[in-house]
Order: structure tokens, then C-alpha cells, then sequence
């Protein structure tokens, strides 16, 4: 917060979230019996973690986190990345995630669509609702 120039009420400085998503194809950590893809793993952590670091998001959301350990190898890799978080497996293991530098408050996993709430298939960014109650 800041005071104004005029000395009146304080008022709230904007703040600024970068936000990112990425899918980052399946990551999981290396099968202990196949120790040439410890190599491919490494590589593909540390090309991951150099674009973020380029990107530099506040908050990047995931798609297709295998293994909650393999985010918690990728967060390792980068500085200030300290808050996790990461939704239930789907039938094939997959799971979406986040990193991000900022705290986490009221993380919620929503399985589905509320009632009345039905799937768009033109290019409507986000779900068609009633007024009331669902998402607007």
C-alpha cells in the first residue's frame, strides 16, 4: 500500500502475476532397471528448467506430470520456485501441477463442471453457465 500524492487515503499498488502453462510431455522419473534414460531424464530437467528460467513465470501451471517426485526434481532445479502444488492422477497416472514463487492459498481440485455448467465445442474460452450459481 501506498499514500496518495495528495497525502489522502492509502490506495493499493497493482501487482503483477506473471502466469505460464506448459505440458511438459510425460514427465516421470527414469524405471530403476533402464539407466541410459537417466541421462534423458537429466537432459530433459535441465532444458525444462532453462526455459522457465527464461520465461521467468510467478506462476506456471503443468500438464502431464507423471510423477509428483520428477515436479519435485524440476522445482529443485530452480531458484525460488518453493510452492507446489499438484491435482489428482487421471486413469493413466497423469496429473496437472503447479510451480510457483508466490504462496498458494485455497487450492482446490475441481473434477467436474457444476450442474447446469455444460462444455462449449466452439472456441468459448470457458464453459456455458445459468447466471446463477456457475462460473460467469
Amino acid at each position: 500500500m501506498r499514500r496518495r500524492s495528495d497525502g489522502g487515503e492509502r490506495i493499493r499498488a497493482p501487482l503483477i502475476v506473471n502466469i505460464g502453462t506448459w505440458n511438459l510431455e510425460n514427465l516421470f522419473r527414469p524405471a530403476p532397471e533402464s539407466p541410459s534414460s537417466d541421462t534423458a531424464y537429466t537432459a530433459k530437467l535441465t532444458a525444462l528448467a532453462a526455459t522457465i528460467r527464461s520465461l521467468a513465470p510467478d506462476v506456471l501451471a503443468e500438464q502431464e506430470v507423471g510423477d509428483p517426485d520428477a515436479l519435485k526434481d524440476l522445482a529443485g532445479r530452480l531458484d525460488g520456485y518453493d510452492h507446489t502444488a499438484m491435482a489428482a492422477p487421471d486413469g493413466r497416472g497423469i496429473r496437472v501441477g503447479f510451480l510457483s514463487r508466490l504462496p498458494l492459498y485455497g487450492v482446490r481440485e475441481v473434477v467436474r463442471f457444476p450442474d447446469g455448467c455444460v462444455r462449449s465445442r466452439s472456441m468459448t474460452p470457458r464453459p456455458t453457465c445459468p447466471r446463477s450459481g456457475g462460473p460467469s
